[in-house]
């Protein structure tokens, strides 16, 4: 929900760490005696008894002070509460001259409105021209149009528990007894009834000039509950709810049991294609029952509700919190939904059993709610606020519907229209609110009540069923019993249905399968409703320890339920025995890559609603990975997206590590290890390995070298990236005290790594003065030696005085971030790829995705993508971890969105190593002195708190663009699942070429990345990766050459003062520039200006047409073509 802070509320006083109070000014002639009682004042019992509580409730004092100030911000203002009394009161007078009409039978209605337009039957007219839906029944009924007997209000503004900003009011309008038979509960006959009463009272409320709109709805989505929703015209914001009802006890209750049978004959059109025929006999109609039951016991419940809550203003408060949690989690929504209706009642059963009272605060209120969903199962367990009613019936209710919560009366189940599935995901919602409680973060109150969290975020995967779909084949086995239990909502049907399939398909692999059936349209007054079908959306929650198994274990060969195995998944079934001696009937999902196991969840639905069900759908899951599929190389092994190569990577380093362990150089190694992305499976496109050899046009060889065959190249060669690692060496006295010494060892111990490695295992080598790189099984691994003694070297001075300094410099802090910091995060990167298999892949959907947003590493580390990601793995406060990197990448775009860099801290607790004490110090020194930290700050526990990985990079500017751009793409993915947009999901990854200054265009055989865009010319082919073999690693290839790069690192250089430089690293062919907007002011002459500029009117102006001839000059064997848009 979103929060109304208009007319001076704004919700930065909720996230915030101080709420600004009235302070109370004090005459300055008191005396300093009157002063001092004043400050010494004694507090009262109301103030200490606020403290007490927070200090057992609350984590802290804030998240108290944010609820109030929550409860404050969605209060209904004034002035729609005195336009909506005006409006009761115009309505109230309208009903008092309503019209009353002759009773006429309904077989007449279209010759009366044709024959008779007179005053008091015009209106039939208009019923008739519209008024089509569920208007059958068993006789030829007469209805009478009288003015109710009364009104009265109920629901959520009733008992003071709605939030803001619009209201929504209930009115219940009761039909006279003289309008009804006593046996009209049959055969939809009272329904038919109560819907030409509706009409009714709508169609003499639209000559009355009180409203701005009249709509009719379905209460719950239930057809048989219709009502009508008006505006007041007085009040656009303000939604009025009219509901009518019989007389109370003019139908007897016991009639509307869920066993009881009140349909003898097919009367819905909208039931046909059930297959519905014949007579159902005494065959019980529960949801038929359930729907009569809301209307008959509607007046005593709302009468109980609001002498039960009406006076606990605690309770309304601590509901009207449930209410805005739940409207966040969109738990609210669609068909068989947690409506709000379950959770008053909930409510109200907890004060009437005295679980909840007045003394508690709205908080505890909240919390008592969450722990009861939480610990009562009431799919096996119901609950009931009718005090006479008989364990018999409970039970009755209990085995014929999935959720039970029975009502005053004890006739009506609040819970009959709610899917079982639906209430276990609401339970473990309330297990994640609870969690989120007891977490002591300071975030919390914005996770619980300020986050908007849409559904296609909160599930694994999404179903979307075609309303094109006319779902015989789902139909066509079920019994007469069945259907007539759900006569008149033949959707709630084929859901339990479909449900069944898929549960029982995805088995173990699934821990939940919701459904989101969009809520029926309203419908304007007046125009005439067509019931169509509607899309049936699942969100599917997987179990990560089964999920991608490649058995579906069936049952032992032989075994009663053999055949009932084969007959379900038919041609995917096989027979298997297995070590221990067992044979057992099973499906076998053949894969070769970790991407094709996570398609067995789609291969599993594609067979279920496709070759066993025969329906059209869509199934969102898993299309963002293909944008990480290197179509244009031919590798040696199987390949999907980076895990497989990744491991190889890893695999080859551990053994490559092990031998120069066994070297035995003069200085003991204490340790090696990577400091890659590939170790923690974050790199989008890893250097797949494979042979090396000089080609015939742009490379030869040289002494076990493969060098460049001329400076000016046509084409540059295949880009080899090095897989970079650290080699700590133990401390040692042998070290020398002077830097330049110290590394003219290191160089030395290069040599002689090289020269070992090379007569102990024939492997050839490369060194240079500050690393070595060494090819082994067809990868490049560059070491690096790392001396801690180097550090404080380099922090080493001498003052004028001849006195020795240590001091923080560049290059040491750039040491220790490499060999110090560095490898600890990529450690527990690793850890977190190992507990969470989809968090590399999400990461590298996250950097495709930025890198394609032309936000390069220069503007946006990668690291920092690693770390943001990690995020969201690690304190799981809005959702628990995703099972599939698509979903994990969404997720990562809204944190984006939400995050709140410019007031806090980015706090990534690897391993809870960070106390409340570390991150509250740093969150108040960060507001306090804003400007002294970088844009972004991240707190991790191996940097000391210095956010080392953000110093230099990125910007503010970066930021605001990136939120800007991740709010679009949410949008636009939530337009392709919720709305059925055509939007191809591969256009959000290519890049857009508009809105910069210059273009600079580059020559595409020079990029040695090309094959990484996602925009490839056909006519490119694909590049080949052939196994490596021993012959083909004599020689060491040309190494980490980039011509982009390098043009873009001399670009920043020489101009990244006047204009910021954009480029998609993964095979751009252009780069994007746009000039500094401050550069471009006007600047007075002086010397330290000229650099750049030219005189115009006695002024230093940029010159631009000289720099672009500069961008030439630099890039004249690579560029293409320059486009000049300034």
């Amino acid at each position: 929900m979103d929060v109304d802070m208009s007319d001076g509320d704004t919700d930065e006083s909720i996230k915030g760490d101080t709420i600004d109070r009235p302070s109370k000014r004090h005459n300055t002639s008191e005396s300093s005696v009157g002063k001092k009682k004043q400050k010494f004042k004694q507090p009262t019992v109301e103030e200490l008894n606020d403290l007490h509580e927070t200090q057992t409730l609350f984590n802290n004092n804030l998240f108290r002070l944010q609820i109030s100030e929550l409860l404050e911000a969605t209060k209904i203002k004034n002035k729609y509460n005195e336009r909506l009394t005006s409006w009761i009161n115009e309505f109230q007078l309208f009903l008092g001259i309503l019209p009353v009409h002759d009773p006429i039978n309904i077989s007449n209605f279209s010759s009366k409105a044709a024959n008779r337009p007179s005053r008091d039957l015009r209106f039939i007219k208009n019923i008739t021209s519209h008024c089509k839906n569920n208007l059958r029944c068993d006789q030829d009924i007469s209805v009478l149009f009288v003015r109710p007997n009364c009104m009265s209000t109920f629901g959520l503004f009733k008992i003071g528990s709605l939030p803001g900003p619009h209201l929504k009011i209930n009115l219940q309008l009761t039909i006279p007894k003289e309008c009804f038979h006593v046996k009209d509960f049959l055969n939809n006959r009272y329904l038919v009834k109560k819907f030409y009463y509706l009409m009714y009272i709508a169609e003499h409320l639209k000559s009355q000039n009180i409203c701005s709109s009249i709509k009719c709805s379905y209460y719950q989505d239930s057809i048989l509950l219709p009502h009508l929703v008006v505006v007041p015209s007085n009040a656009e914001k303000v939604f009025v709810n009219i509901f009518v009802v019989p007389e109370q006890n003019y139908f007897k209750g016991h009639r509307f049991l869920p066993y009881v049978n009140n349909v003898k004959v097919p009367v819905f059109e909208q039931d046909l294609p059930m297959g519905v025929e014949n007579n159902f006999g005494e065959m019980p109609t529960k949801y038929y029952n359930s729907a009569l039951g809301f209307d008959v016991t509607l007046v005593e419940n709302i009468v109980f509700i609001e002498q039960t809550i009406s006076h606990l203003t605690n309770v309304q408060e601590g509901l009207k919190l449930i209410i805005v949690w739940m409207n966040q989690r969109k738990l609210n929504e669609g068909m068989g939904t947690f409506h709000e209706d379950i959770v008053i009642y909930i409510i109200v059963y907890l004060v009437f059993k005295k679980k909840i009272n007045n003394h508690m605060s709205s908080y505890q209120v909240f919390r008592n709610f969450l722990n009861f969903m939480i610990t009562t199962n009431l799919t096996k367990d119901p609950i009931s606020i009718c005090e006479n009613i008989t364990e018999e019936v409970i039970q009755q209710f209990n085995s014929a519907f999935d959720v039970v919560i029975i009502d005053r009366t004890g006739y009506y189940n609040v819970a009959a229209f709610l899917n079982a599935s639906v209430y276990f995901k609401m339970r473990y919602e309330c297990q994640l609110a609870f969690s989120i409680l007891d977490q002591d973060t300071l975030n919390s109150f914005s996770n619980l009540f300020l986050v908007n969290i849409p559904f296609h975020l909160q599930y694994d995967g999404i179903i979307d069923i075609k309303s094109d779909n006319n779902f015989e084949t789902v139909l066509q086995n079920v019994d007469t019993n069945e259907k007539a239990a759900y006569l008149g909502h033949h959707y709630f049907l084929i859901i339990k249905i479909l449900q069944s399939y898929l549960k029982r398909g995805l088995n173990k692999r699934v821990l939940n399968i919701v459904p989101l059936v969009p809520s029926l349209q309203m419908w304007d007054y007046g125009v005439r409703q067509k019931l169509i079908n509607h899309r049936i959306i699942f969100g599917i929650q997987l179990d990560p320890d089964s999920a991608f198994d490649i058995l579906e274990y069936g049952p032992n060969l032989n075994d009663p339920g053999d055949t009932d195995f084969r007959e379900f998944w038919g041609r995917l079934s096989s027979n298997r025995r297995f070590r221990d001696g067992t044979a057992k009937v099973v499906v076998h999902f053949d894969t070769k890559t970790i991407k094709e196991q996570r398609e067995i969840i789609k291969n599993i639905i594609d067979f279920i609603l496709t070759d066993k069900l025969n329906l059209n759908y869509k199934f969102y899951y898993n299309e963002f990975e293909d944008v990480l599929l290197n179509k244009r190389i031919n590798a040696w092994y199987p390949v999907g997206t980076n895990e497989e190569t990744s491991l190889k990577i890893i695999r080859s380093s551990d053994k490559l590590g092990q031998k120069i362990r066994s070297l035995g150089v003069q200085l003991s190694i204490s340790g090696i290890g990577g400091i890659s992305d590939v170790y923690c499976y974050t790199n989008v496109f890893p250097p797949v390995p494979t042979s090396y050899r000089s080609g015939k046009s742009i490379t030869t060889t040289r002494d076990h070298n493969i060098i460049l065959k001329e400076k000016k190249l046509n084409a540059a060669p295949k880009y080899v990236e090095p897989i970079e690692c650290a080699i700590y060496l133990e401390h040692s006295s042998k070290w020398p005290t002077d830097l330049d010494a110290l590394h003219h060892m290191k160089i030395l111990l290069y040599l002689e790594i090289s020269k070992l490695l090379f007569k102990n295992y024939k492997i050839v080598s490369s060194v240079k003065p500050s690393f070595i790189d060494v090819l082994y099984d067809g990868t490049i691994f560059r070491y690096t030696l790392f001396v801690s003694k180097e550090v404080g070297l380099l922090k080493k001075s001498v003052k004028a005085n001849g006195a020795l300094i240590y001091r923080d410099t560049e290059k040491s802090l750039e040491l220790e971030k490499k060999f110090t910091i560095l490898p600890k995060i990529i450690g527990a990167l690793k850890g977190m790829q190992a507990q969470f298999p989809c968090y590399g892949i999400s990461t590298c959907l996250a950097k495709r995705w930025i890198r394609s947003q032309l936000i390069d590493d220069y503007l946006f580390p990668d690291m920092i993508i690693n770390l943001l990601n990690a995020q969201q793995f690690i304190s799981q406060s809005l959702y628990t971890a995703a099972t599939t990197p698509q979903v994990a990448f969404l997720r990562f775009l809204k944190y984006i969105i939400d995050v709140t860099w410019d007031l806090e801290p980015i706090v990534i607790n690897f391993n809870n190593e960070l106390t409340r004490e570390q991150i509250s110090n740093v969150d108040t020194q960060m507001r306090i002195n804003r400007d002294k930290y970088p844009p972004l700050f991240i707190l991790t526990p191996y940097d000391n708190g210095d956010s080392i990985f953000t110093k230099k990079a990125p910007s503010k500017q970066v930021l605001v663009r990136l939120k800007l751009l991740a709010a679009e793409c949410l949008d636009v993915v939530a337009n392709i699942v919720l709305n059925e947009s055509l939007y191809s999901i591969k256009e959000l990854f290519i890049p857009n070429i508009n809105g910069f200054n210059c273009v600079l265009h580059l020559r595409s055989l020079i990029n040695p990345r090309r094959h990484e865009r996602i925009l490839n010319v056909e006519t490119d082919g694909k590049v080949p990766f052939s196994e490596p073999t021993k012959e083909a690693e004599e020689n060491m290839p040309v190494i980490d050459f980039d011509p982009v790069q390098m043009y873009l690192k001399e670009l920043r250089i020489n101009y990244g003062a006047f204009c910021v430089f954009f480029h998609d690293t993964y095979g751009g062919n252009f780069i994007g520039v746009l000039w500094n907007p401050k550069e471009l002011e006007p600047r007075n002459i002086k010397v330290s200006y000229m650099l750049g500029r030219k005189v115009e009117n006695d002024k230093l102006i940029l010159d631009k047409e000289e720099i672009i001839r500069g961008f030439h000059i630099l890039g004249k064997d690579i560029l293409k073509s320059i486009d000049n848009n300034t």
